[in-house]
């Protein structure tokens, strides 16, 4: 995260604030009551005790608060106005007038409706007001009026246009400072918050959809975290002048934020479809910037709670809750009426976290059904992770899907007889099923893994004990399969019409599958391979058919001279042990047979010609190459010990 500010301290003053509004709201025989529009030129505490309505076009202001130190609360009760066409000086609901100075100020309104008026509220010259839990519709220019004003809290405000329209400005802070919106809803703007020439103004835990425009700046110092931007047509936040007063996030802070996820940082913003949450706790790993230069560092992610089996249909980040078994009950024909337990069709991006919870499918009863436990289709992103899934026919199926990813799940299947792909992927251009443990029941057409002219990589897997271990059909190609443990298949790979898959990647530095010090090709426990020079990796290529063949397939690691001192090892290997055991053979021969050094030069010729064969030729060709050698060899024991043959 490169970029944080913390959040402001609030300061006593609205301790205070909050204190006497409690006081007077909860002590309602002390307070005054209001029953028509109403100037306040007194402290005190006040009550609403009926709706006002207004028909009057001449009507400025029709509650004027003129004092410092007073509480108005509406008790629920509506102002509301039937004008239509207000003149520009006429038409506002409640105008707080509490003056400028320190020691003046400390107003608190909340609980009350305004709606049909030209401006909700007006707070201009203000200092020390605290509004709350208003709501405000049918208002036709500015719904909440800020400006000229210190120490300004706006809390629990929904704000929406109703039938009148999209209104101008929801909230307008000008030439403002200290001023906070928190926890509110604002919709259906113009622009939904403008915020000109003020300092240190701070938009939190608000919801801002449905308008033209989120949020405008000018030339304006504020902080924007913890809201949710969704919907808003021209652009979620706009600017003018200088912006190095804006930030856009906070450092991360756990307390459940306005997604109700668990840590506060950023923002949500709908147009982000580039969220990274591997850890799911709601909070992006990748910064964004909704309108250059102004970035979040650290986006909020929506991150939903799934507890039982169910349809999805919206596009989100989810979190399993608990372990779940799909029920058992059949229909009168004895199929299965539950025969999926999440399917996702038609979204744009599905992303679940199992937490290493358990889904239990309808084979630990109905082993012969056909069953799933994801079904996927038509979907344009998908990522699983982290599941434990048991006993179905088809534990993931995924069609049409255009980014697919299945990682670090258990897909078990001991009691099912039945499967055309524990994970079957069809149709879809761009998947990854990496670290997998696969294991099946190995009965007749019984797949781990089965594709249908799709593509992709198959890595770190553990695939045993099925009857095909990776069936591809009408994929020509198109597939990277490597680093992957192939064990009690009655076939490891099978394909039909889909030659020439990749089956290794290049040697590369880093543990394999089986504790090799380099990643290659796989493992197949059916491949009996020769490993001479002890490396990571068979000496010859493993011919899986005619047209897929794995050119690295891992070998178990063997050490052949840990116990030499160390100063030496790393001029030795197996080979060069080789060469000095047929050097000390042809010596001793040599001296046996008296045969003045011809015995030592063969070994010597023959051990340099080995060199060379193992270089160019498959190791089984240096082994023949060997055997006919020892032939020579003794040949030549026996010409020079028993003479001519």
């Amino acid at each position: 995260m490169k970029k944080t500010t913390e959040i402001p301290t609030r300061k006593g003053l609205l301790i205070a604030i909050t204190f006497i509004t409690f006081i007077a709201f909860t002590t309602k025989a002390e307070a005054i009551d209001i029953s028509n529009c109403t100037n306040i030129t007194a402290s005190g505490s006040y009550q609403l005790v009926n709706n006002i309505t207004v028909s009057d076009p001449n009507t400025t202001y029709c509650i004027l608060i003129n004092a410092s130190n007073v509480v108005l609360n509406g008790q629920g009760y509506y102002i509301s106005s039937n004008v239509t066409g207000w003149a520009s000086d006429k038409g506002t609901a409640v105008r707080i007038y509490s003056g400028s100075g320190y020691e003046q100020g400390n107003v608190a309104v909340g609980n009350m409706t305004i709606n049909g008026w030209r401006d909700g509220m007006d707070t201009s010259d203000s200092y020390g007001v605290d509004i709350s839990n208003i709501e405000m519709y049918n208002n036709s220019n500015m719904n909440q009026f800020v400006t000229w004003s210190r120490k300004v809290k706006l809390s629990k405000l929904n704000i929406y246009a109703g039938t009148a329209g999209f209104s101008t400005v929801g909230v307008f802070m000008y030439n403002a400072s200290d001023t906070e919106l928190y926890d509110s809803s604002i919709q259906q703007q113009m622009v939904a918050v403008e915020i000109s020439h003020s300092s240190n103004a701070t938009v939190d835990r608000t919801r801002i959809f449905w308008s033209g425009y989120g949020i405008i700046f000018d030339n304006t110092e504020a902080l924007v975290y913890d809201n949710l931007f969704a919907g808003n047509s021209y652009s979620d936040l706009y600017y003018y002048g200088d912006t190095s007063g804006i930030k856009l996030n906070t450092s991360l802070q756990q307390r459940t934020n306005v997604m109700s996820q668990p840590y506060v940082c950023g923002n949500y913003w709908d147009k982000f479809d580039k969220c990274v949450d591997t850890d799911s706790n709601g909070v992006c790993e990748n910064a964004y910037t909704p309108l250059a230069p102004l970035t979040d560092y650290c986006p909020l992610n929506y991150v939903n709670t799934l507890s039982a089996c169910s349809k999805i249909d919206r596009s989100g980040t989810y979190v399993l809750a608990n372990d779940i078994e799909i029920p058992l009950d059949l229909d009168p024909f004895g199929d299965p009426i539950y025969d999926k337990c999440f399917s996702v069709e038609n979204v744009d991006e599905f992303t679940l976290d199992c937490k290493g919870h358990t889904i239990t499918g309808i084979g630990r009863a109905y082993p012969d059904k056909t069953s799933y436990i994801f079904y996927l289709r038509n979907d344009g992103s998908v990522k699983i992770v982290n599941c434990n899934l048991k006993d179905s026919s088809t534990a993931i199926q995924a069609d049409s899907i255009g980014k697919l990813e299945v990682y670090s799940n258990n897909i078990i299947a001991d009691k099912q007889t039945v499967s055309l792909g524990m994970i079957a992927i069809l149709n879809s251009p761009s998947s990854f099923v990496g670290n997998n443990k696969i294991y099946g029941s190995n009965t007749t057409h019984f797949s781990c893994l089965n594709y249908y002219k799709s593509k992709g990589s198959i890595f770190d897997n553990y695939i045993q004990n099925c009857y095909y271990g990776i069936f591809i059909e009408s994929s020509y190609n198109s597939f990277a399969i490597y680093n992957n443990y192939f064990a009690k298949n009655t076939y490891d790979f099978s394909q039909y019409d889909s030659c020439s898959q990749q089956l290794n990647i290049p040697r590369t530095s880093e543990i394999n599958i089986i504790g090799g010090s380099e990643k290659g090709g796989n493992y197949w426990d059916k491949y009996s391979c020769v490993n001479i020079d002890g490396d990571s990796f068979c000496d010859d290529a493993y011919v899986l058919d005619t047209c897929n063949k794995d050119e690295l397939p891992l070998a178990s690691a063997v050490t052949y001279y840990t116990v030499l001192p160390t100063v030496i090892q790393p001029f030795i290997s197996p080979y060069t042990l080789f060469i000095a055991l047929l050097a000390g053979m042809g010596v001793g021969l040599d001296f046996t047979a008296k045969a003045g050094g011809k015995v030592l030069l063969l070994v010597l010729v023959i051990g340099i010609m080995g060199a060379v064969y193992l270089s160019l030729f498959p190791s089984w060709i240096l082994l023949v190459f060997i055997v006919v050698a020892g032939f020579m060899i003794a040949y030549m024991v026996i010409r020079f010990i028993g003479g001519a043959v």
